[in-house]
């Protein structure tokens, strides 16, 4: 009989793999969508996103590590119906700040908008910018007074995002430009929106040169080391991979099966990188780039989901977010391809069940976590198991729930559902 309600468990409940080390934290109450995140340090952080009830852009702030969030702005669209896109947050320093993003309308078309802090993120104002700046996509400052946006061209600003400039560059991608970033106060590059345009400079943007990467997939984001260390994430899992400042590039073994596409980067040394899914997973190489496995998969806990945004204050400190998920790893997502532990032959049973769940195969092994988690992340049980053991979950709520088994080599999740 056992062996059929294993059987039944199997079918029924998804086995998941934690990759990686990353834990599920309680979404920020209200947010609906996260579009980007930057932390000032391990406490201090931002979140750009969408409000659930309202659609209004959004940021909240943190300062104790994304253990809770306050609401510091929301800013409503002057047309209804409208669709929010919350593009990038660039925190200068602790003091100045800013935001971009945009209002899509039916009928209307685009309205852009900037904000920007002065009080390190406590409160946030709208800013007045000449017209002939559209389409925002990114932002790069390199102090409180100059920066660029990206969009429909490459715009330059000297005094603090008053007034802008069109840098009125030859090249022109039919949607405009996805990215502009800096490595130094000369060497910067931009990428196309939605094809494969690479361009660089060497003088702080006062001129530009096209790079030719020999791939025909579209580039969603770039992330450069150094001046010589650079990567490209693109459609249909192609990462690029340069050593010469963007002179040659090769691409990269990706060993996510799906090969889904690149929507983020991030890198914490010139060892250790991650990058974000469509998906919804996260990849680490600790080669330098040179390959890259799962490290983390939100779609185990989510339906629909993408990796938007991805950001480490501090080497080993990560935080992971997009649609209704968000996720943190305190030791740079563990190891890298520790696949779930063969030694964890864990089976739980009756699955579903209205009270008690039997955890077997436990005995003979080290001490396991176990954690059960609802499916926005929060921690509801927590127990350390030596031997075999019955869980009594009478008081749940009726629904679906995750239970994490960790040991010293890894992690595996259950669903479990309590009827």
């Amino acid at each position: 009989m056992k062996k059929q309600i294993t059987l039944f468990v199997l079918m029924l409940c998804m086995s998941f793999t934690t990759f990686g080390q990353w834990n599920l934290m309680t979404y920020p109450t209200g947010l609906n969508d996260i579009g980007d995140i930057q932390f000032l340090d391990q406490n201090v952080g931002f979140i750009f996103g969408k409000d659930a009830t309202t659609g209004n852009a959004m940021i909240k702030k943190t300062t104790n590590g994304g253990t809770s969030w306050t609401t510091v702005f929301s800013l409503s669209s002057p047309v209804t119906p409208f669709t929010a896109y919350t593009n990038d947050i660039n925190l200068v320093n602790n003091n100045i700040g800013y935001a971009i993003g945009s209002f899509i309308y039916a009928v209307d078309g685009v309205k852009e908008f900037i904000c920007k802090t002065t009080d390190g993120g406590v409160s946030w104002d709208t800013l007045s910018y000449n017209q002939n700046v559209r389409g925002f996509s990114s932002l790069y400052f390199f102090d409180e007074n100059n920066g660029f946006i990206s969009g429909h061209s490459l715009y330059k600003t000297t005094d603090g995002g008053a007034n802008w400039t069109d840098l009125n560059l030859t090249y022109s991608p039919d949607l405009g430009y996805a990215k502009i970033a800096f490595v130094n106060s000369n060497t910067g590059f931009a990428i196309g929106f939605g094809d494969s345009l690479l361009i660089k400079t060497t003088d702080g943007g006062l001129t530009w040169s096209e790079i030719d990467t020999h791939t025909s997939n579209i580039f969603n984001d770039f992330y450069f080391v150094d001046e010589n260390l650079g990567f490209i994430g693109c459609t249909h899992g192609e990462i690029l991979k340069t050593t010469d400042g963007g002179n040659t590039w090769h691409q990269v073994v990706n060993n996510e099966s799906s090969q889904q596409d690149i929507w983020t980067l991030k890198f914490v040394s010139n060892q250790v990188g991650f990058a974000g899914t469509g998906s919804g997973k996260i990849l680490k190489t600790s080669d330098g780039g040179e390959t890259w496995n799962d490290n983390y998969d939100f779609f185990a806990h989510f339906i629909a989901c993408s990796t938007n945004a991805i950001e480490f204050p501090t080497s080993a400190i990560g935080y992971a977010g997009g649609r209704g998920m968000l996720a943190k790893t305190t030791n740079a997502g563990g190891v890298v391809g520790v696949e779930e532990v063969p030694n964890i032959n864990v089976t739980i049973y009756p699955n579903p069940t209205s009270n008690l769940l039997n955890v077997e195969g436990i005995d003979g092994m080290e001490p396991i976590d176990v954690n059960i988690k609802s499916v926005d992340g929060k921690l509801l049980l927590h127990k350390v198991l030596q031997n075999d053991a019955c869980i009594d979950i009478q008081n749940f709520n009726s629904g679906v729930y995750f239970m994490e088994f960790t040991t010293s080599k890894g992690t595996s999740t259950q669903k479990i559902i309590k009827l």
